[in-house]
């Protein structure tokens, strides 16, 4: 399936032949384990950020400055407005301010009203905005273009990046080298835009790969999103931009950072509990200013939760609400969206968009010791047949998860071989593919039907990883399963 094109220049046909062998070497990148060095070397000059300390403040009144919203949505939601007045009015500077929105809170929806209020009041605030990936911070640049000049936004890219995989919008406010045409950086873009998008590596470029690029401070807000999904080390990329005012966001509750050496995760002792797979956010919300206090109030200085959920039914809410989320948040999407799958004759409980399909399949390992269970494959074509057939669902509208690879592998071959050209509409993967994004139908393939290996079953070894593939769906969730295994894990 995986297979390496290498592209050599005309000359090296003509000195070797064609049918010639070759050793093919690959040099790792080693740039952003690099950026991440630096950055601890100069994290010192952080501890207002990284080590927060509750200062002597009095509560401020929410309306020092009346805002109007150009979203009305957010506007009239108490949580988000309550934390763009925290950040527009500085409330914690100079602590982070910490935006915790759980799944479908809108929480990037509330970063980008805050910009926008930002940029209104001041027209000297520069503001840094940084995610994890690409998609993220494409997703912001659109949005925000939405309503600012494209003089206004620039966005960093990689230079490794292919300029095909971004759209027409973005790339109108990418930076490309005129001649070879691959993303660059230059200065004079990025000291007279507004807004600088980037990801926390590709920041690098302009604060720690140009240490001391600026005369002065080059930007007086930073963003951080998704911070949850990030090392540490990553994270404190963008921080050194000199930003006056930090606010970081994410969910702690749902995946953290990819950490593939075991001898760097928290479980280590040697690490006590603070490997690199516990991220800056998580960390910060374990330091006494950001906990709720005993009745589980957060204190609004320093963060705000986000409670209304405008994307699950409440019944698919329901459980990730109580396991993680203390019973807070409220269900709140449209109706719309969800009704003709409550009312779908398949269903075990009317108006109950839940199922639980128990299956007694046989589990086996692939060449590369990968899971796969066929009964399941079969199971969940039979159900994207169903939704289909019976309620005329778009392909796009249906994802679906498996945490092992083998099981991926197998469930989009027989969809490709039942369906043809409709299923690459499809999203079929694991669940880390699935965070950010969002569905009407979600089905989950368990996969394991057996602990015979003595592992942990990959669906529930990991609460995160749970809570992100069951609050993925809008209107129908549908679980795929072995019964008597899942319940003793």
């Amino acid at each position: 399936k995986y297979k390496t094109v290498l592209r050599v220049d005309e000359s090296f046909g003509e000195m070797h032949g064609i049918n010639v062998s070759v050793d093919l070497q690959f040099a790792y990148n080693r740039r952003s384990l690099i950026r991440g060095h630096i950055a601890l070397k100069l994290a010192h000059t952080l501890n207002h950020i990284l080590f927060p300390c509750k200062l002597n403040q009095s509560a401020k009144p929410e309306e020092e400055e009346p805002l109007v919203f150009l979203d009305e949505r957010v506007g009239n939601n108490a949580e988000q407005r309550r934390a763009v007045h925290a950040i527009v009015n500085e409330h914690s500077a100079p602590s982070p301010y910490v935006v915790f929105g759980p799944p479908g809170t809108g929480k990037t929806t509330t970063l980008i009203e805050t910009i926008h209020q930002l940029l209104r009041k001041d027209p000297n605030n520069r503001i840094l905005y940084t995610a994890p990936s690409n998609s993220c911070c494409d997703h912001a640049t659109e949005t925000l273009l939405q309503h600012l000049d494209t003089n206004d936004v620039v966005r960093v890219n990689a230079t490794s990046r292919d300029g095909n995989t971004v759209s027409a919008t973005v790339y109108k406010v990418s930076m490309v080298h005129p001649l070879f045409k691959t993303f660059t950086i230059f200065q004079n873009r990025i000291s007279e835009a507004r807004v600088v998008i980037s990801t926390y590596q590709s920041a690098g470029r302009i604060t720690i790969d140009s240490w001391k690029l600026f005369d002065e401070p080059a930007f007086t807000h930073v963003f951080l999103d998704e911070c949850g999904q990030s090392t540490e080390p990553e994270a404190l990329i963008p921080l050194f931009s000199d930003a006056m005012v930090v606010v970081i966001a994410g969910d702690h509750k749902q995946l953290g950072p990819v950490v593939k050496s075991q001898q760097c995760l928290s479980e280590n002792k040697l690490f006590h509990g603070m490997g690199l797979d516990l991220s800056l956010l998580e960390r910060l919300t374990n330091r006494e200013m950001y906990k709720p206090d005993d009745n589980g109030v957060y204190n609004p200085l320093f963060i705000t939760k986000l409670l209304d959920n405008y994307r699950s039914h409440k019944a698919i809410l329901q459980v990730p609400n109580q396991l993680f989320y203390d019973s807070e948040l409220r269900a709140c999407v449209d109706n719309s969206v969800t009704e003709k799958f409550a009312s779908w004759s398949s269903l075990p409980s009317k108006n109950l968009p839940l199922i639980f399909h128990d299956v007694n399949g046989k589990q086996r390992r692939d060449s590369n010791c990968s899971f796969y269970n066929n009964t399941e494959v079969y199971t969940v074509r039979d159900y994207v047949e169903k939704l289909r057939k019976e309620l005329s669902v778009d392909a796009e509208d249906i994802g679906i998860i498996a945490p092992y690879r083998a099981q991926v592998e197998k469930i989009e071959a027989m969809l490709s071989k039942e369906f043809g050209v409709w299923s690459t509409g499809l999203c079929v993967g694991c669940t880390e593919v699935f965070q950010g994004d969002e569905r009407p139908v979600i089905i989950i393939s368990t996969t394991r039907a057996s602990n015979h290996y003595n592992q942990k079953i990959g669906f529930l070894r990991n609460p995160k990883r749970f809570n992100v593939a069951v609050t993925r769906a809008k209107g129908l969730l549908i679980v795929i399963g072995c019964s008597t295994l899942l319940s003793t894990d």
